[in-house]
């Protein structure tokens, strides 16, 4: 066994990166214990304070053998749709009887590639959540959250193999299609057992698989619109039943995390 490992360092001398990925790969696998899926909306622009507090709680669901995918989604017009941004995998490190079987040049190696590599995805996955934030802009005047939900469930995180599937969602959860809407002052006189009538007829129940769903961002408005506690409690609510029917589990809901999620898995 030793030989082997000793080997295949040995036949590579500088690695590039796509070489640091398939030594990864090779030594460590590539198998996904997690994955998490990350949907931003960008029909609504969303303040600093909200952005940093998303990304460094999807940092603290990350740990070896994860697989991260970044959809966004705006309003359905031309040119403007749902897209998956990119995947990003987290290697493990080796075992500890992968290491003693290692010379110290091997382990070296393998130890600048898996940190060159993870540094990279860090870096890489913080800078594409950033970039696919709307800044500066009103809101758009269409969110159709439903009809997207519903697919990137279908082709997405039901078809994933991971044992364990978390799905966070960066947006308002403000409904406004030619399905139904959501908006500002219709939320008080909202019906739920309607709204879920309206869901089942349109087809706009999802499957995913199981998965908890984790919401930033829920009911953002601007101080022309103020929003009372009954308010987002219905929001909630609608939200509650439409997961529950969806095969998956609403897990937080709110507009800025109080607290780790890395605390919770």
């Amino acid at each position: 066994m030793r030989t082997i490992f000793v080997i295949l360092f040995l036949v590579i001398t500088v690695f590039a990166n796509d070489e640091c990925k398939e030594l990864l790969i090779k030594m460590s696998g590539s198998e996904k214990e997690r994955e998490v899926f990350i949907i931003v909306d960008q029909t609504t622009p969303f303040p600093e304070n909200i952005r940093k507090n998303a990304i460094v709680n999807i940092f603290g669901l990350i740990k070896s053998k994860t697989m991260v995918n970044l959809f966004t989604f705006s309003e359905y017009t031309k040119g403007k749709n749902i897209s998956l941004l990119d995947r990003y995998y987290f290697h493990s490190q080796l075992t500890k009887e992968q290491r003693y079987e290692m010379g110290k040049k091997s382990l070296n190696t393998f130890d600048e590639c898996f940190e060159s590599q993870t540094i990279g995805m860090q870096k890489k996955l913080t800078s594409d959540i950033l970039d696919s934030f709307k800044e500066g802009e009103a809101s758009s005047s269409k969110s159709e959250i439903l009809y997207t939900l519903r697919k990137i469930s279908e082709k997405a995180v039901k078809l994933s193999n991971a044992k364990q599937k978390i799905v966070v969602i960066i947006s308002d959860m403000l409904e406004n299609s030619n399905f139904t809407s959501f908006y500002a002052k219709e939320l008080k006189s909202i019906n739920i057992d309607k709204q879920l009538n309206i869901m089942k007829k349109n087809n706009l129940f999802g499957d995913f698989d199981g998965a908890d769903v984790i919401v930033v961002g829920a009911g953002i408005v601007d101080k022309e619109n103020y929003r009372d506690g009954v308010d987002f409690d219905n929001l909630e609510n609608i939200w509650k039943e439409y997961f529950k029917n969806s095969n998956a589990k609403l897990i937080t809901f709110e507009q800025e995390l109080k607290y780790p999620l890395k605390e919770m898995y």
